[in-house]
């Protein structure tokens, strides 16, 4: 969990593709797949392939590149099998400013593997088409380090083609509570002005001395190393963000927002258990 803490603490695809044309949207042939072990039940692992399916669908729709340490991060290479969870959290995540119309499944195929058993979902998914979005309108944002361990500090630096009002968000996906929310972490208390029209580096050289952006350890994780998400939104015009959403109100909130007058970059860091080898 990404915290914002005042030197005092302050918390804040495998995949085949086709695509067929539709009124205000695109109807796109995905297959995603899913590898599991005999204490998981066949549907269920078929729904984490379907996710997979559609994330695909959305990123081929929304031309959103991904990491390859994203891509890995659902894979347990130890117990040579995917992790359902990272797959909903990862499909989650690609869909929050993207907007899926309807799904048909077309196939579902099972087939032993190596060590492991593999479903294989044939989807076809109605993905919204996004408005052209203004290509003189963007900028980069960047978060060092990407692999960090409990109690170590975040830092953002954000390089805009123009003046812009930025906010920046974090989210936590916590399966075990259920809780699902989406952080404010800029504007804050410390940085407080959201406009921004040259390169600027989070907490700021004033900021600096008063808070940082600390990681913590989830003590009920069982995995070796836990993914979490950023959200980085550009508006043209000055946005009233609340300090806290949940997942879905979120989501919605951005789509409210036209395509033209807004980017939205998402970023990605892990943070490693500290007993991890």
């Amino acid at each position: 969990m990404l915290r914002c803490s005042a030197r005092q603490t302050l918390s804040v695809a495998w995949v085949s593709v086709f695509f067929v044309a539709v009124a205000n949207a695109q109807a796109i042939r995905t297959s995603g797949e899913f590898l599991f072990g005999p204490d998981m039940a066949q549907n269920e692992a078929c729904e984490a392939a379907s996710a997979r399916a559609k994330e695909e669908a959305i990123r081929q729709v929304y031309r959103e590149s991904f990491s390859v340490l994203q891509q890995d991060s659902c894979r347990e290479s130890v117990r040579r099998v995917d992790s359902q969870q990272c797959f909903y959290n990862s499909f989650a995540w690609s869909s929050i400013d993207g907007e899926i119309r309807g799904a048909k499944q077309l196939d579902r195929k099972i087939e032993k593997v190596s060590g492991a058993t593999r479903c294989t979902v044939e989807l076809e998914v109605d993905v919204v088409r996004p408005e052209p979005p203004d290509v003189n309108f963007f900028f980069e944002a960047n978060v060092e380090p990407l692999i960090v361990r409990p109690g170590d500090a975040l830092s953002f630096s954000v390089v805009p083609a123009g003046p812009m009002y930025l906010a920046i968000f974090g989210w936590t996906p916590d399966p075990v509570s259920g809780k699902d929310q989406v952080v404010r972490l800029f504007p804050n208390d410390f940085d407080k002005d959201p406009l921004v029209k040259n390169k600027f580096n989070l907490p700021s050289a004033q900021g600096r001395a008063q808070y940082e952006f600390k990681v913590e350890w989830d003590r009920r994780t069982k995995r070796d190393f836990i993914d979490e998400y950023l959200i980085f939104v550009a508006t043209k015009s000055r946005i009233n963000w609340l300090p806290e959403y949940g997942f879905d109100s979120f989501g919605a909130r951005l789509r409210e927002i036209p395509q033209s007058s807004k980017r939205v970059l998402k970023r990605s860091y892990r943070i490693v258990n500290q007993k991890a080898p």
